[in-house]
């Protein structure tokens, strides 16, 4: 899920999609939401988004690597 501030897909759309899928698939094992960015401090402009949505930013990493290898399985 990409979220796209500008174009009205927030946190909150995201969030809300998210509770959607895992009711319409709770057979789902893997329930954990990753991040597959990266933190970058001098990224001065996201530091409001760093106090407004910390858990967003305390998700585990997982690289894009991994997540195409994943799905190969």
């Amino acid at each position: 899920f990409d979220e796209m501030r500008l174009k009205g897909i927030s946190y909150d759309t995201r969030d809300n999609a998210y509770h959607n899928f895992l009711n319409t698939n709770p057979t789902i094992k893997d329930k954990q939401l990753y991040r597959t960015f990266t933190l970058d401090p001098w990224r001065f402009w996201e530091w409001k988004e760093w106090l407004d949505h910390f858990d967003r930013f305390t998700l585990p990493y997982i690289s894009e690597e991994e997540l195409r290898k994943n799905m190969r399985l």
